[in-house]
C-alpha cells in the first residue's frame, strides 16, 4: 500500500483550484533559466529529490478522498513520502544543429500543453532541462496552488545550494527540517475583527468588480480540448532602459511599481481606443506576499489588492502616476491585500458542491482587466557570481530568468529583475490574442514605461 498522509488544505489553495474549472485553464506557471556552461543532470535530479523533502508540500496533490466526513466540504493534502525527484525531472539531450539558437520561451509554450499540472492527479512541480554542450535551457513547470513567485524563489535558493553541495562533495551540507507545518499554510481562520463595519466596507468596495473594461483582440471561445492553450511572450528592458526608470521613479518620488502600474493604464486606454473595446473600468490586479519578514514557507502565501481608474482618469502626463501613487499607498495603509484575503474564511464551511457552483455561476465577477506583477529583484546566488553580475548553478552561468504565469481569459504580466535587465512576461489564452497582437500589446507598454522614464 502506497504510503500516505493527508494534510488541512488551506481555502486560499482551494479557491484556486476551484477557479481552474470554469475557465477551462490550469494555474500552472513556469520558470525559465537559460544557462550557459556544464550541466550535471544527475546532480539536478539529486537536487530536486532533496528540495521536496524539504518542502513535503512539493510531495502532495489535492485530493477529496480522504477518510472523513470534512470530504464534502474541503480538500485535503494527500502527501507520498516515495516520490522522487527522479519522477519529477525530465532531460532532452538536444543535438539538432537547428536547435542552436531556439527561443527558450517557444520552448516552454510549445511543452506547456503536455506538460501543464492537474494538482488532482499529479505533484505540483515538474523540471524539464534541454541540455546542449554550450548552453541548456531549465524549466520549471509550478502549480500556483502550492507555490507562489516568492514561493518559488525561496524553493531556487535551497535548490541551488542543494545543487552546489552535490557537486562539490558536500551532499549533507544544505539539509533541514521538513516543512510539514507548511503544507496547510495560509490558515485563514476566523476572528471577530474581520465583522468589524470598516473591514467590511473596505472588503466591498475593492473586492467586488463593477463594469470592468476588458483587454482581447479576439475570443474564439473555450480553444481546444479540456485546458485552454496558453501563449505567452516576453520582452526586456535593457540595463540602461531599468536604470532610467529607476532614476525616474526616485525623482518623482514614487517607486518603480507605481510607475509600471501608471504605464500600464496608459497602455490599456490606448489599447482598447485603438482597437473599439467596450468602455468600463481598467481594473489592474496587484499580487502582494503576505509572508512576515523571516517566513521561508513556499506555499500560496499571496493576497493583493485592485487599482481601478476610468479611462476619463488616465491623464497624460504625470497625473495618472500621481493617481496610483495615492490609491497604492491608501491599499498599504489599510492593509487591503489582508482584508480581502482574510474574507476566504467565510467560505469555508460551505459545501464544495456549492463553491463549485459559486465559481462557475459567477467566474466573470473576479476576473480583472489583467494582472501585473513585479517579482522584484531575482538573485537566486549572490555568493556565486562573476564580474558581469551574473550568477551561477554550479558551473552553469545563469544568463537568463524568466517568470511566466499561468493561462488566464485575462493578460497576466510579470516583471522580473537579473543583473539589472528586466524581464517582462505576457501569459493569456491563446483564444484571446493571437501572437502579433499580444506583442504589439506588450511593445505599447513598454513604450509607455520608457516614454515616463
Amino acid at each position: 500500500m502506497r504510503p500516505q498522509r493527508f494534510f488541512k488544505a488551506s481555502i486560499i489553495d482551494e479557491l484556486a483550484h476551484l477557479m481552474e474549472k470554469p475557465h477551462h485553464t490550469s494555474l500552472t506557471q513556469g520558470w525559465t533559466f537559460i544557462l550557459e556552461g556544464e550541466v550535471d543532470p544527475g546532480a539536478i535530479r539529486e537536487a530536486l529529490d532533496g528540495c521536496i523533502t524539504l518542502y513535503p508540500k512539493l510531495k502532495c496533490t489535492l485530493t477529496r478522498e480522504y477518510p472523513s466526513f470534512k470530504r464534502a466540504f474541503r480538500y485535503c493534502w494527500a502527501y507520498r513520502k516515495d516520490i522522487t525527484g527522479a519522477q519529477l525531472f525530465r532531460e532532452i539531450e538536444d543535438l539538432h544543429p537547428g536547435h542552436a539558437g531556439r527561443d527558450i520561451l517557444s520552448r516552454y509554450t510549445e511543452c506547456h500543453a503536455s506538460h501543464y499540472i492537474d494538482i488532482t492527479r499529479e505533484h505540483p512541480i515538474k523540471a524539464l532541462l534541454f541540455r546542449r554542450a554550450k548552453q541548456s535551457h531549465l524549466i520549471f513547470f509550478v502549480h500556483h496552488a502550492a507555490v507562489d513567485g516568492i514561493g518559488f524563489l525561496i524553493f531556487l535558493r535551497s535548490f541551488i545550494r542543494l545543487y552546489e553541495d552535490i557537486i562539490g562533495g558536500r551532499k549533507n551540507q544544505s539539509g533541514g527540517t521538513p516543512d510539514f507545518e507548511g503544507i496547510a499554510k495560509p490558515d485563514m481562520a476566523f476572528a471577530w475583527k474581520h465583522l468589524l463595519p470598516r473591514r467590511i466596507h473596505l472588503r466591498s468596495r475593492y473586492g467586488v468588480l463593477k463594469d470592468t473594461a476588458r483587454v482581447a483582440c479576439r475570443d474564439d471561445g473555450n480553444g481546444e480540448g479540456p485546458v485552454q492553450r496558453l501563449l505567452a511572450i516576453a520582452r526586456d528592458l535593457s540595463p540602461e532602459q531599468f536604470a532610467a526608470l529607476r532614476a525616474s521613479a526616485k525623482t518623482r518620488q514614487a517607486t518603480i511599481n507605481d510607475c509600471l502600474l501608471a504605464s500600464m493604464f496608459q497602455a490599456v486606454k490606448k489599447w482598447n481606443e485603438r482597437h473599439h473595446q467596450p468602455p468600463g473600468r481598467i481594473y489592474l490586479d496587484v499580487p502582494v506576499n503576505l509572508r512576515p519578514p523571516g517566513d521561508n514557507t513556499i506555499g500560496n502565501i499571496m493576497g493583493g489588492f485592485r487599482l481601478f481608474l476610468h479611462p476619463a482618469e488616465i491623464a497624460a502626463g504625470q497625473e495618472t502616476l500621481r493617481k496610483v501613487k495615492e490609491k497604492r499607498l491608501f491599499m498599504m495603509e489599510h492593509d487591503i491585500a489582508n482584508i480581502t484575503a482574510e474574507a476566504a474564511w467565510a467560505l469555508k464551511p460551505m459545501p464544495l458542491c456549492f463553491k463549485n457552483l459559486l465559481y462557475r455561476r459567477f467566474s466573470a465577477i473576479y476576473c480583472p482587466t489583467l494582472t501585473m506583477s513585479n517579482i522584484g529583484i531575482c538573485s537566486p546566488n549572490p555568493s556565486h557570481q562573476d564580474a558581469d553580475g551574473y550568477q551561477y548553478l554550479g558551473a552553469a552561468r545563469i544568463t537568463r530568468i524568466c517568470f511566466i504565469g499561468y493561462a488566464a481569459p485575462w493578460p497576466q504580466l510579470i516583471a522580473l529583475t537579473y543583473n539589472n535587465r528586466m524581464t517582462i512576461s505576457l501569459s493569456v489564452f491563446r483564444s484571446r490574442f493571437s501572437p502579433e497582437a499580444a506583442g504589439e500589446f506588450l511593445d505599447g507598454f513598454i513604450g509607455e514605461i520608457t516614454r515616463q522614464a
